[in-house]
């Protein structure tokens, strides 16, 4: 058992497990309109899809943004063309 007493009552109740996440999140051409799971590139979050659509859309193609939840339909996220996000 370990004492929390001398912890401040706001952190004797934060939970130790991991969050999970709820989605993931995957990159490919703005030119193609359908998702495509095979084709894409997947992110480890979505932090590093923006990175990877800037870096892509830098060489000349704009980017989308594709969210993909575990369960349910995947739907466009955001646009990346360059520096810009839509």
């Amino acid at each position: 058992m370990i004492a929390t007493d001398h912890l401040p009552p706001y952190t004797k109740h934060i939970s130790k497990q991991p969050t999970m996440p709820t989605a993931s999140f995957a990159v490919q051409p703005l030119a193609w309109t359908n998702f495509d799971p095979h084709g894409c590139f997947w992110a480890t979050d979505i932090n590093h899809a923006y990175r990877v659509a800037r870096i892509f859309a830098q060489e000349g193609e704009d980017q989308t943004i594709w969210k993909c939840p575990h369960s349910g339909q995947s739907m466009k996220w955001a646009n990346v063309a360059g520096e810009a996000v839509a």
